[in-house]
């Protein structure tokens, strides 16, 4: 008989993220509605898939995993495209959950009818005085992607450190397209920009 407490690793992290993503991308936000514009509020459809990536409810799911987690995972996305809606001045919003069908990788998606800073923003640190930066800027065509480098109190060559891209965005006048990978899957930022790209398109359309 399955334990009635018992949650599986990865859905733990699923549950809150949404939530956090939303929160973080909202103090970005600020300048977006300081003043008058015209908000475009038509709502916005959750690709089917993005890659070989699909809603988080169209993968192999463990049988087990008691409907009301899902209900609870279903209701988290549906308030955090409202509260990113809000965010940005009632705009078309949409936060979904996707996975491979192994539900092994996972990222958030967050889509707003609206335009967000580009390039991503990273603070300066002095190489001579900080050493490797903490937070970098990778660009992939007309994606951005936050990417963080791994401490490593070795002294591996920074060309040897782990590194992860924590956000990657792609942004005009009129729509912003943001993944949030989880875990590994952000060890590869160009796979994920590659991702933005697919979602964009398909947004688009």
């Amino acid at each position: 008989m399955t334990n009635p407490r018992w949650q599986p690793p990865w859905l733990l992290v699923l549950i809150g993220l949404a939530g956090l993503a939303v929160g973080a991308l909202s103090v970005g936000a600020v300048w977006l509605t300081a003043g008058p514009q015209v908000v475009d509020r038509r709502p916005i459809a959750a690709p089917p898939n993005i890659g070989d990536y699909v809603p988080l409810f169209q993968a192999k799911l463990d049988p087990d995993l008691r409907t009301d987690l899902i209900d609870r995972m279903r209701e988290n996305n549906r308030r955090s495209s409202e509260l990113l809606s809000q965010a940005h001045g009632g705009a078309g919003a949409l936060v979904e959950f996707y996975s491979s069908q192994d539900v092994r990788k996972q990222f958030t998606l967050l889509v707003y009818r609206g335009p967000s800073p580009h390039p991503l923003y990273a603070p300066y640190q002095d190489p001579d005085w900080d050493g490797e930066p903490m937070r970098t800027v990778q660009e992939f065509g007309e994606v951005s992607c936050m990417v963080y480098n791994d401490p490593d109190p070795t002294g591996k060559p920074s060309a040897e450190r782990a590194s992860h891209a924590s956000q990657c965005a792609r942004t005009n006048g009129a729509l912003t397209v943001e993944l949030q990978p989880t875990g590994d899957l952000g060890e590869d930022p160009a796979s994920i920009a590659s991702l933005v790209d697919k979602a964009w398109d398909q947004v688009l359309h």
